[in-house]
């Protein structure tokens, strides 16, 4: 993927996101966070087969019945933010670089799923555009899944919600191409 699609994280004002390189950022990692990686190596197949079996909602439910904490951090302080950005960029380093190629979709609902158990509010968002390229009038489209926590984009560009139209809730055709 080019770095156009994949721009820098929209948060330059955190040391982490300063880092120049991704061996940088790997140095500044704390060990649970690398533990997060090695769980996601794991997670992000998981995600594949569950979603495929039962769908999004269905998933999301299951999950927080298995939660160990329910959520405590409705407004994230500045450092919980941070947190969530670095975890962001372990789950998608993982899925990049790791043999599970994973779809944003997987992506977001791995990176969900570890935020709740760290008990921040957080919600997928579900986003739609027609595919570059195609014709008006089309049925051509492209779905697309990102992590926000208070508003903010997690795992993704910040102008995301610009480029895809959000759902209110998650909808997608069982033969959605997933970006």
């Amino acid at each position: 993927m080019s770095s156009a699609e994949h721009p820098p994280p929209p948060w330059p004002d955190s040391p982490f996101a300063a880092a120049q390189t991704r061996s940088e950022r790997l140095r500044r990692l704390r060990g649970r966070e690398l533990l997060r990686g090695l769980q996601a190596l794991a997670y992000l197949p998981l995600a594949a087969i569950m979603l495929d079996r039962w769908g999004l909602q269905r998933v999301q439910q299951r999950l927080v019945r298995r939660a160990p904490t329910r959520v405590t951090h409705l407004y994230a302080d500045a450092r919980s933010l941070d947190e969530a950005r670095r975890l962001a960029w372990v789950v998608d380093g993982t899925a990049r670089r790791g043999p599970w190629k994973a779809n944003c979709l997987q992506r977001s609902l791995v990176l969900w799923w570890f935020l709740l158990r760290r008990g921040v509010s957080s919600e997928i968002r579900i986003g739609v555009r027609r595919r570059p390229g195609a014709p008006s009038g089309s049925r051509q489209l492209d779905f697309h899944a990102w992590v926000e926590c208070q508003g903010l984009v997690l795992n993704d560009r910040a102008n995301v919600r610009e480029v895809f139209a959000t759902f209110d809730r998650a909808i997608a055709p069982p033969d959605a191409h997933w970006r």
